[in-house]
């Protein structure tokens, strides 16, 4: 699909050149905006609305209506676990509501299998950083400290650190 494609960045984000960020090591992948605001989450949820193919919502893992507001998700948080599911490309995203002051997303690095997979994740990564004009982090699970792609919207730029699993000595 054309709408999931990006432009691409000077560095080098072959798919060769960080394949071996992507082989699964048992763990996820988490993408961070942080800080984030309340409106940076209802622009990406609107975005997602209109952009990501398959989105589910729900409440306790019981099927429920995508919210209309991200309030809705953040005040369910205090009752029950709040899950927004989509793809992006091939690529299945999660997001969780932790907290409305950083989004985060996981995905599972199987689901990049080649160029094609990649720049999906990449466009998606991209989009998200140009709409809220914020850095966007690419991490090891739960690793926010340890970011290998950070996309930089003011110079429209990838900067790659190859991950702590992957550093050679």
């Amino acid at each position: 699909m054309s709408r999931h494609r990006y432009t691409p960045p000077a560095m080098d984000t072959s798919w060769q050149s960080i394949s071996r960020d992507f082989e699964p090591h048992g763990s996820l992948r988490d993408i961070y905006v942080s800080p984030a605001t309340p409106d940076d989450w209802q622009l990406t949820l609107d975005f997602i609305r209109q952009h990501s193919s398959e989105p589910s919502y729900s409440l306790d893992g019981q099927p429920s209506p995508l919210p209309i507001s991200v309030a809705e998700a953040f005040s369910a948080r205090a009752h029950v676990s709040p899950l927004l599911t989509f793809r992006f490309g091939a690529i299945h995203f999660a997001a969780h509501f932790f907290t409305d002051d950083e989004l985060e997303f996981d995905f599972w690095p199987g689901d990049i299998r080649g160029q094609s997979d990649l720049d999906s994740l990449l466009g998606f990564v991209q989009r998200i950083g140009d709409l809220l004009a914020r850095a966007v982090s690419i991490t090891p699970e739960n690793c926010r400290k340890d970011a290998f792609l950070v996309y930089q919207p003011d110079s429209h730029e990838f900067r790659y650190t190859p991950p702590a699993f992957n550093r050679t000595a």
